[in-house]
């Protein structure tokens, strides 16, 4: 069964979400980021996925320097 992750790139290398966000942060929420696959949050079904991506990617069109997110694949190794 395929997961999905919610990444988008710095530079040449992928940024995955981790499911939290910086609490500090007070009027925006900054995710929290990972470069290692298999401590992103994973979701068993790509419209999940789809849905988590749109709302991080409302908050990234309002920051200057917000970088789209996407959906991707996780390895087929993790479960």
């Amino acid at each position: 069964m395929t997961k999905y992750a919610v990444a988008r790139m710095n530079g040449r290398q992928p940024r995955f979400f981790s499911g939290r966000y910086y609490a500090h942060q007070a009027p925006a929420l900054l995710p929290v980021t990972t470069g290692h696959p298999e401590k992103a949050r994973s979701y068993d079904e790509e419209p999940v996925a789809k849905l988590v991506c749109s709302f991080l990617n409302l908050f990234a069109g309002a920051s200057t320097h917000g970088k789209p997110w996407a959906v991707m694949p996780l390895p087929e190794a993790r479960k």
